[in-house]
């Protein structure tokens, strides 16, 4: 039984999810990027600073390139209403909270600008609109 299991996990899952389940090693460590080398340093990860996070759990409508965000929510098959309402509350949100980026070797540290607004119930109506929009418009990719 194990080993149809473990073929089936290898043209499913893959080669790596294999081994797990048929050995009783350790299924991994979890590790921390600032833990970590990076096995390649041309590639780039973000670190998305607490203070950003607490504006909104969706805050790549805040860290990512704004054209990207537009971009997305254009693709989301709303009505085109709904898709001027959600890029504005974008535009929006992106003025209350504008972010800055850091780079540091391979690291690019976002965090709030100095001067950034509280957190408001505007803010959470505001993410609700814009939101909505991106992530129909990010499935479609």
């Amino acid at each position: 039984m194990l080993k149809s299991a473990s073929g089936a996990a290898a043209a499913g899952f893959g080669v790596a999810t294999v081994s797990a389940l048929s050995s009783n090693e350790p299924q991994g460590v979890a590790v921390s990027p600032e833990e970590t080398t990076v096995p390649n340093p041309n590639v780039e990860y973000r670190v998305i600073d607490e203070s950003v996070k607490k504006i909104t759990a969706q805050y790549p409508l805040l860290t990512l390139q704004e054209d990207t965000v537009l971009s997305f929510i254009n693709d989301s098959g709303l009505p085109a209403d709904r898709r001027s309402e959600a890029a504005d509350a974008a535009r929006e949100l992106r003025r209350m909270y504008p972010t800055t980026r850091e780079k540091e070797g391979n690291v690019i540290r976002v965090t709030l600008a100095e001067g950034s607004e509280s957190r408001t119930d505007r803010t959470r109506r505001l993410v609700e609109k814009a939101f909505e929009a991106y992530r129909m418009g990010a499935a479609t990719r």
